[in-house]
């Protein structure tokens, strides 16, 4: 019985890409530890090798795009490519490419190969359904494996003005760190943006990913205000209140908060550190992620995280509140 790439898909194909994808991400979990080493090996090495060619020519960066290259799938030897370009970013031009082992992150890709090729077999497909036929299948699943390289690299490399060697690279105005797929689809991690007064910008209610330093507000509402992915250091909020203010993934590190309150705030992925929250009422908050994949990539996703806090007198939704 005759039977085409379409039906065979629609019967068999998505139970053996989910296979795969718990391969996938049993790659990244099994040694969290080890997949962060790695990552930073490949961001350090980069950076090195942008240092170097800065010494020689002085040339700004304004993207570096971190991507897992299809062809190298293809050809049996996955690679991450970690890319430098000019000051108009993925658009403009290519400055450099460093190139990185992904068969760890890829392990298991033959086995999923060989998968379909038996359920081929099995069905009496393989007379219909070309190897070209099963590439193309099989390609279907890159796109999962770049969207979990997207989020796993989103917490990696969230603060990344604090690694080490950044200061000493010469940025474009506006530069980006973005992961996914070679000079197409990538998610923002990070953009170097430049100092803004929240109540005095132009920039109005967006002011995702900017930095602010050991600022004071006192008595300031922050209404309805995108904050996420902003970092603050060492800020004091005095008698402010937060009111369905978007927050996700942000970091509060070394920051004060005295007699605050937060209503319908979404805290998801956020981080507060080494900060002091005293007699702060919280109510209607969001602490957990929306995931782009429930049953996948959740996995990857950080939770709303307390660290080293002084937390005296807070209330949430009415309840002594010492940190989720």
């Amino acid at each position: 019985m005759k039977i085409t790439i379409d039906e065979f898909k629609k019967e068999y194909l998505e139970a053996l890409q989910n296979v795969y994808h718990d391969r996938i991400v049993q790659n990244i979990t099994a040694d969290r530890d080890r997949t962060r080493t790695l990552f930073d090996n490949y961001m350090d090495t980069f950076l090195q090798i942008i240092q170097k060619f800065q010494e020689h020519y002085a040339m700004e960066i304004g993207e570096i795009q971190i991507s897992l290259l299809s062809t190298s799938i293809a050809l049996g030897t996955p690679q991450f490519a970690f890319t430098a370009y000019d000051a108009n970013g993925m658009f403009g031009e290519e400055i450099l490419t460093a190139k990185f082992n992904a068969g760890w992150y890829m392990d298991g890709w033959e086995e999923y190969h060989q998968a379909i090729t038996e359920k081929c077999r099995e069905c009496n497909a393989l007379a219909y359904i070309h190897p070209e036929g099963m590439e193309q299948m099989m390609r279907e699943s890159i796109s999962f494996a770049v969207s979990c390289l997207a989020v796993v690299c989103k917490y990696l490399f969230a603060e990344f003005e604090q690694r080490e060697g950044y200061e000493q690279i010469m940025w474009a105005d506006g530069f980006r760190l973005t992961a996914g797929s070679y000079r197409d689809w990538s998610k923002l991690l990070y953009r170097k943006t430049p100092e803004a007064d929240i109540f005095w910008s132009s920039r109005r209610k967006d002011f995702s990913f900017c930095h602010f330093q050991e600022l004071v507000y006192n008595k300031k509402i922050f209404e309805k205000i995108d904050l996420s992915h902003a970092h603050f250091y060492g800020c004091e909020f005095v008698l402010c209140k937060f009111e369905e203010t978007f927050l996700r993934d942000a970091v509060f590190d070394g920051c004060r908060f005295y007699h605050c309150s937060m209503d319908g705030v979404d805290l998801a992925g956020a981080t507060i550190r080494n900060s002091t929250l005293k007699k702060c009422k919280l109510t209607h908050m969001n602490w957990d992620a929306e995931y782009d994949n429930p049953d996948k990539i959740k996995e990857f996703y950080k939770p709303f995280e307390m660290l080293e806090n002084v937390v005296e007198f807070c209330t949430n939704d009415g309840e002594e509140w010492k940190g989720v």
